[in-house]
C-alpha cells in the first residue's frame, strides 16, 4: 500500500525529520511500521495506525506531534478507528493490554478503555486489544536491531509473545516466531 501524499504531508508540516529515534529519523520508524502491518496483510486502518502509532507520544517516546486536543484533526486525516489505536497505543503501556503473569478477561480490559473515556462492548474490547498486539509487535520488530543493546532482551520477548500469542493471527504470530527464533 502507497501511503497517501496527504498522510506523508502531516509529518512533514510537524519537521519530523528533525527527530530521532532508534539511531535513526522517526519518519522512518513509522513508515517501517506501516509496511509491517501491510506486509502482514492488515486492514487499512491499522495499517494508518501503526504509521502514527506514536504522535500522542509515549512513555519510551514523550516527543508528541498532536496534542491530545488534536485528536479529531488526526481522525480527520485516518479515519476514526485507526485514530484511537493510535491514541491508545500512545496512551496505554504494553503491560495494559499484554498482562505478563496472568489472562486477564476482555471484559477486564473494558473497564481499561473506559479510563480514556471509551465505552464498548467486551466483543469491541478484544478486537481493539488484538490490534495493540499487533501494532505492538510491528513496532517491536521494526526497531528492535536498531535500539541500544540490553534495551529489550530476545527472552523477555519470547515471554511477552507466549501471553499475546492467541490475540495475533495465523500469518503474526508465523512472522513474529520467526523474528525471535522460537522453534515449537
Amino acid at each position: 500500500m502507497v501511503i497517501p501524499e496527504k498522510l506523508l504531508a502531516a509529518f512533514d508540516k510537524r519537521n519530523i525529520d528533525l527527530l530521532a529515534h532508534s539511531g535513526r529519523v522517526f519518519k522512518d520508524h513509522l513508515i517501517g511500521v506501516h509496511n509491517i502491518l501491510y506486509q502482514w496483510k492488515m486492514p487499512r486502518h491499522i495499517c494508518y495506525a501503526g504509521l502514527f502509532h506514536s504522535v500522542y507520544g509515549t512513555s519510551d517516546f514523550p516527543k508528541p506531534l498532536f496534542a491530545e486536543t488534536q485528536r479529531h484533526e488526526l481522525s480527520d486525516l485516518i479515519g476514526e478507528r485507526a485514530e484511537r489505536l493510535a491514541f491508545l497505543f500512545s496512551k496505554l503501556r504494553p503491560n495494559d493490554y499484554i498482562n505478563i503473569g496472568e489472562r486477564p478477561t476482555d471484559s477486564c480490559f473494558v473497564s481499561v478503555l473506559q479510563k480514556w473515556s471509551i465505552n464498548c462492548s467486551t466483543q469491541d474490547a478484544k478486537d481493539i486489544r488484538r490490534n495493540l498486539v499487533i501494532i505492538y509487535w510491528a513496532n517491536i520488530i521494526e526497531q528492535f536491531d536498531h535500539l541500544p543493546e540490553g534495551h529489550v532482551s530476545k527472552p523477555a520477548l519470547i515471554e511477552i509473545f507466549a501471553y499475546s500469542r492467541s490475540y495475533l493471527p495465523q500469518n503474526v504470530a508465523l512472522s513474529v516466531k520467526k523474528y525471535l527464533q522460537i522453534n515449537d
